[in-house]
């Protein structure tokens, strides 16, 4: 019998389970303690607001962690302590930009052993090449991640977006960036250039550094949160074990592996953000419960009405339903998506990998064709798995 074989990295997860939990988070929040708000305003409409106030908005939005990116500024260990709460973990790093790295990308150092693994700041020493970078973060003892944050802005076309496919070094692309999705005159004001997201870059990348690296790229997502209202378009959920607590380490460790997924919620609800609520509650967006693998092919659990398979970044595939309907689920329940069984794999014999998106439109947008493009994408609510690998499909005796 044939077989397919897949790399899933799912694996023992799942709220059906009592092994563990997913934990809500971002790793893009600024305060003003990043080096580009002290003492000015961004874009006239962002004036900087201290960490607690930010902290607090991530909070009152059921936020569980989130990473303080501050602009080539380290937030330490002992700092993030500090500031933890109870129901919020703080991760500390830091976002790296153009004034410090040579390149035109931003980076952000997420959880970096400190100080010694921090990257040189100086602004009177020479910038730090992206290798620098790559090379600290393999040398620290507990690994951090290595992110690539709004890979669309700024300047792309400007020799950036070769500088995003030859960075096999980045552990993870941030595919979705809220900022954008609470200004849309920004989008404008680029002619379309800028986006929320960046899906058909990080299939790019994603297969690229598969066939040369050998190794996959997570795709995170980030609120790049300088006003209220930024928070809570944009999270990523992920799972702990029972065993373990949302600390740093352990968070960033189950990122590492891609043991979580990416969502977003409709940019035209709630536009005060929390802050601006007489309900501060936010809306869950698309849960994906579980995403199991056989030889056969994937099954996912959600509460989705609609499921897409991407296999290299190529057309999405519309995945059929089994079990509970898709269709207004009965609370606290979901569908059961089955897809991308044998007759798919043949399909695509060299793929390297497959993700899947899962979707509930708002009735108003029901436009399914228009996978990313401003005017659709950012009035779904959706959630994106991280990639099963497809090494290859294999043939045994039946």
């Amino acid at each position: 019998m044939k077989q397919l074989q897949l790399k899933n990295p799912y694996v023992g997860t799942g709220t059906g389970s009592s092994n563990g939990k997913w934990y809500k988070g971002s790793l893009h929040a600024h305060s003003d303690q990043a080096e580009m708000y002290p003492g000015s305003t961004f874009h006239d409409e962002d004036s900087p607001r201290d960490r607690g106030q930010v902290l607090a908005d991530y909070e009152g939005a059921g936020y569980e962690f989130v990473m303080l990116a501050e602009q080539n500024k380290y937030t330490t260990s002992q700092d993030a302590a500090g500031l933890s709460t109870v129901k919020l973990t703080v991760i500390p790093g830091a976002e790296l930009d153009g004034r410090r790295v040579d390149t035109e990308q931003h980076l952000s150092h997420v959880n970096p052993s400190d100080p010694a693994f921090h990257v040189e700041l100086d602004p009177k020493k020479p910038k730090v090449s992206l290798q620098e970078i790559f090379d600290l973060a393999k040398d620290d003892p507990v690994p951090p991640l290595v992110v690539q944050v709004h890979p669309q802005f700024p300047r792309m076309g400007d020799g950036r977006e070769k500088d995003i496919l030859g960075s096999y070094g980045v552990d993870a692309l941030e595919v979705v960036n809220s900022w954008w999705m609470q200004r849309p005159h920004a989008f404008e004001d680029s002619g379309g250039k800028y986006s929320p997201f960046a899906f058909h870059l990080w299939d790019r990348l994603l297969k690229e550094s598969l066939t040369k690296a050998g190794k996959p790229v997570w795709g995170v997502a980030g609120c790049c949160s300088v006003k209220p209202g930024d928070v809570g378009k944009s999270w990523i959920r992920v799972w702990l074990d029972n065993n373990q607590s949302p600390t740093p380490d352990s968070l960033v460790k189950a990122i590492r592996k891609g043991r979580f997924y990416v969502s977003s919620v409709s940019a035209e609800a709630d536009p005060q953000g929390p802050a601006g609520r007489k309900n501060p509650t936010v809306s869950p967006g698309v849960t994906i419960e579980k995403i199991e693998t056989n030889g056969k092919g994937v099954t996912i659990e959600t509460d989705a009405e609609r499921v897409y398979a991407i296999v290299d970044g190529g057309p999405r595939l519309t995945v059929e339903t089994r079990g509970k309907s898709p269709t207004n689920p009965a609370p606290g329940k979901t569908a059961i998506f089955e897809t991308f069984t044998f007759p798919d794999a043949v399909r695509f014999p060299d793929a390297k990998s497959i993700r899947f998106e899962c979707v509930a439109a708002d009735k108003k947008h029901d436009n399914w064709d228009q996978s990313y493009e401003w005017d659709n994408s950012q009035k779904l609510n959706r959630s994106w798995t991280q990639p099963l690998w497809v090494p290859k499909v294999t043939t045994q005796g039946s």
